[in-house]
């Protein structure tokens, strides 16, 4: 894998995304939680929708030794609808069970159109809503390139 280069723009999560126009798959985002307790999580994607946007945009959700635990193409063409917190509306990539302490969600630009990076959220399942401290955001906002370690903040 090589680390590449995704355009910017001032708009989605945070006032950032990142993007790339339609590829082979060697280009990719990746977003990493670390840290974890093991159990399931909630995995969701935000993204800002357009015409020109993928509608097979291919987010991938793997475990610390890189086993794909699960892999969903997503419709950015529209836009997320499955949850809305803090102003932000964020769409279920599906549900994973952490057995070790990290997780890492990759989005490649084998697609057919533009693919955004904007930001990953994950969330225990089975902890109360009120307990918002366990739900973890990481966004593309501190990195240059498409290797985003970029902002994991805690809410």
């Amino acid at each position: 894998m090589r680390e590449i280069i995704f355009g910017k723009r001032s708009q989605g999560f945070g006032g950032n995304v990142r993007f790339s126009a339609l590829g082979t798959g060697v280009d990719k985002a990746t977003w990493l939680f670390d840290d974890l307790i093991s159990g399931n999580y909630k995995v969701y994607a935000t993204w800002t929708q357009h015409s020109n946007r993928a509608s097979d945009a291919p987010f991938t959700v793997k475990n610390g030794q890189g086993d794909t635990l699960l892999g969903v193409d997503m419709n950015q063409k529209i836009d997320p609808d499955d949850l809305i917190d803090g102003g932000t509306a964020w769409e279920a990539l599906g549900e994973v069970q952490v057995t070790d302490d990290s997780l890492m969600v990759d989005l490649s630009d084998n697609a057919n159109g533009y693919v955004i990076a904007d930001a990953i959220r994950i969330e225990p399942v089975g902890v109360s809503v009120m307990s918002q401290s366990f739900v973890q955001i990481s966004d593309s906002s501190s990195s240059e390139n498409a290797f985003v370690p970029a902002n994991v903040a805690v809410i």
